[in-house]
């Protein structure tokens, strides 16, 4: 197994957690966003955190904020699950934080 590249992921219409995290982070970037490429040797898994505003943090529950909100570089970072159907920006598995993700790529 392999991490396909963005236009291979496009093109398969599959991939895993790295796959759909790398493409996601590069459409954030397409955008004019600024994204994290996460990963977690614990979890065991990828995802990808997008530049936010404080609009955006002031929007999470204060006790869910900890936990999907990161400060990187300077800039707040929001985490957002790729793999999952049905999570939005902001949402992330109960038990798991953005703060366990120990590798991290500026995108």
């Amino acid at each position: 197994e392999y991490m396909r590249f963005p236009d291979e992921t496009l093109f398969d219409k599959e991939g895993d957690c790295d796959c759909k995290s790398f493409l996601a982070a590069m459409l954030f970037k397409a955008l004019g966003k600024s994204a994290l490429f996460l990963m977690s040797k614990q979890c065991q898994h990828a995802a990808v955190a997008v530049e936010c505003t404080e609009e955006w943090v002031e929007q999470i529950p204060d006790i869910k904020r900890e936990q999907v909100v990161k400060e990187y570089n300077g800039k707040m970072y929001m985490y957002c699950e790729t793999t999952s159907d049905g999570f939005k920006v902001g949402h992330i598995q109960d038990g798991e934080s953005i703060h366990a993700f120990d590798g991290i790529v500026e995108i």
